[in-house]
């Protein structure tokens, strides 16, 4: 691994201003931490906002207040832009985690108090309990950078403040390549069920979320939780019972083609690949989860005139929300329902997969994979449901005027990625059904087809 001389320079200015070890006395250290950077479009042409999600942990129990205040720093080329100071303390008794759920002390955050919390520290086999602050956000607005340069951001301890246990961790750096860098939730859909176990004015709510990464390549804790509010008065925040949440996006994005990404795993295990298809939050293309991911809240009273209100946040100690990320209510967006109806060719079932506000003008995907490659894929378009049997499966949407289908190469990666902008005009309400069949002599009658779509506009 090469480092450059601006990282070097970074990790002088970490070592070399760490105080003495013995200038608070004996006990335990604090560990600053870099959880992730964020890099977005500024204000102003040529100027892009720097945003760093970081951490100060604790290594053991506090007998008396310890002042963990950290500056945190940006270079751009080796060359310091800015700091911003973040003072830190831990109260005595902090810092005792038996488990890795729950608090494990108070401390302040530039005077505001906190409670620092037990948390696991990774995903993988070697993953254990940490007792620390919740995650802190510093920005560094309208900072000039071009394509090529190197963003460094650093974590080292303010004049006085205790020294660092690990300058591994203290450091962020990347290439900057024009692009956003980000990390983003998604509340993708809610929907009331009635609950089985209670009276009829009480519901289940079933809310579906995704997420999203581009230009990241680290392992992230994107855990969610939400909040339900009704009429106005909030009821609670949720989660699920499996948890931490950690999304492992592993290759970059250059193409809305389709193609596997990434993962999320809770628990050691995948809960949903990460495939590249358009965000219609960026516009750009991104590493997006693609499995339903859902948080329930049980029994809720919901009688006639009742206004729910779902707001998606970061659980404690994940990631926070970048700016202009965080409106996550319940969006007035369109609705993708997927009906089913794959028939399995030579890769199994085909998969298309739907992104967009169904806004008009907004951003709008449409990807099929897992379709034999070098073949062609006919992709059928109605305003209304057939469901007819047809060469061995269903034929869901009515092709009928004004109805259409559109024949695609499949390609040699058996992928067709569409990407444009949703058509102006469309009322609300207005559904479009879509699915894919494509030639494949393995399918029943010489053709497998993928599931259908519903794409239901706001």
């Amino acid at each position: 691994m090469k480092t450059s001389f601006a990282a070097l320079s970074a990790l002088a200015l970490v070592a070399g201003l760490s105080a003495p070890a013995d200038a608070q006395g004996a006990g335990p250290i604090g560990n600053r931490r870099v959880l992730g950077t964020a890099v977005l479009p500024g204000s102003a042409p040529g100027q892009h906002d720097v945003h760093l999600a970081w951490t100060v942990e604790l290594g053991g129990l506090t007998s008396s207040p310890i002042d963990l205040s950290t500056e945190a720093v940006l270079l751009v080329d080796g060359v310091e832009m800015a700091v911003v100071l973040m003072t830190v303390t831990a109260d005595g008794g902090a810092g005792d985690c038996g488990s890795c759920t729950g608090g494990c002390g108070s401390g302040y955050l530039d005077g505001a108090i906190n409670t620092l919390l037990c948390l696991e520290d990774g995903s993988g086999p070697s993953a254990g309990c940490e007792c620390r602050f919740p995650s802190i956000l510093s920005s560094f607005p309208g900072t000039p950078m071009q394509p090529g340069d190197e963003i460094m951001v650093l974590l080292r301890p303010a004049p006085g403040a205790l020294p660092d246990s690990d300058h591994t961790d203290d450091i962020d750096r990347l290439i900057f390549g024009g692009m956003s860098v980000a990390w983003d939730r998604k509340l993708r859909d809610v929907e009331l069920q009635p609950s089985s176990t209670a009276a009829d004015s009480f519901f289940d709510v079933f809310v579906e979320v995704a997420f999203s990464t581009s230009g990241l390549s680290d392992e992230l804790d994107i855990s969610p939780q939400v909040e339900l509010h009704k009429n106005g008065v909030f009821v609670g925040a949720y989660e699920t019972p499996c948890g931490p949440w950690f999304a492992a996006p592993g290759s970059a994005c250059d193409l809305c083609d389709g193609s596997i990404c990434g993962t999320i795993k809770c628990d050691g295990n995948i809960i949903s690949q990460m495939r590249c298809q358009l965000d219609p939050d960026s516009g750009a293309c991104g590493c997006v989860s693609t499995d339903s991911l859902g948080i329930l809240i049980p029994g809720v009273q919901v009688r006639p005139g009742d206004v729910l209100d779902v707001v998606l946040v970061p659980k404690p100690g994940a990631l926070p929300e970048l700016p202009g990320f965080d409106e996550d209510e319940e969006p007035d967006v369109g609705r993708w329902l997927d009906l089913g109806h794959a028939l399995a060719g030579t890769h199994g079932d085909p998969v298309t997969l739907g992104e967009g506000t169904l806004i008009g003008g907004d951003p709008v995907s449409l990807v099929l994979s897992n379709a034999l490659e070098n073949s062609t894929a006919w992709l059928v378009l109605g305003i209304s449901e057939l469901g007819a049997p047809f060469k061995g499966g269903v034929l869901v949407p009515d092709p009928s005027p004004p109805g259409d289908f559109l024949p695609l190469p499949t390609g040699g990666a058996g992928v067709i990625g569409l990407a444009g902008a949703w058509p102006l005009g469309f009322p609300s309400g207005f559904s479009t059904y879509m699915q894919w069949w494509i030639l494949d002599p393995v399918g029943p009658q010489g053709y497998a087809a993928s599931n259908a779509l519903v794409a239901t506009t706001p």
